[in-house]
Formats: structure tokens, C-alpha cells, sequence
């Protein structure tokens, strides 16, 4: 069973971006002036047919509605991996 979790547009801290820049594979101290990626990535919605649910036990999945495939990973980080 999963709850479906309601997305939102947010404000990311400094931290959650430097954290998924060092995701994404960035060195924090030397591609300052990628971050812009990093904060662009960390603030993506799911895309359709993507939906973002929470397991009973907390993890936070992502399912496509049409074929049923679960990833943990967000449907876009590839994405923001070939952009860095």
C-alpha cells in the first residue's frame, strides 16, 4: 500500500541543493557556477505519467501510472545528470 504524496512548489535549502549537486556528481567547491542545475533538478516535479508515493515503511517511490514500473530514483535526474 502507498500513500500518494501531493507535490508542491518549494524553496530548497542550500543543503538539499549542495546534497543533490554531490548526487549529480559535482564538486561543490569547484562547479559553483553549475549549482543553478542543482537547484533546477532538486525543484522538478514528477512528470506525467510519473506519481510520487510513500510506502508503508517510508520510502518515498516514484510509479508510472501507465506501466506500473517503481523507481526510486526521480524520473528526471538522468535529465539533470546529462545537463551537468
Amino acid at each position: 500500500m502507498t500513500t500518494p504524496i501531493v507535490e508542491n512548489t518549494f524553496t530548497p535549502t542550500q543543503q538539499e541543493i549542495e546534497d543533490y549537486a554531490e548526487y549529480l556528481g559535482m564538486d561543490i567547491s569547484t562547479d559553483t557556477d553549475l549549482i543553478y542545475i542543482a537547484e533546477e533538478g532538486v525543484k522538478a516535479m514528477t512528470p506525467e505519467p510519473w506519481v510520487i508515493e510513500e510506502t508503508k515503511d517510508g520510502v518515498i517511490q516514484y510509479r508510472n501510472k501507465d506501466t506500473g514500473e517503481i523507481n526510486l530514483d526521480h524520473p528526471l535526474d538522468a535529465v539533470y545528470r546529462r545537463k551537468y
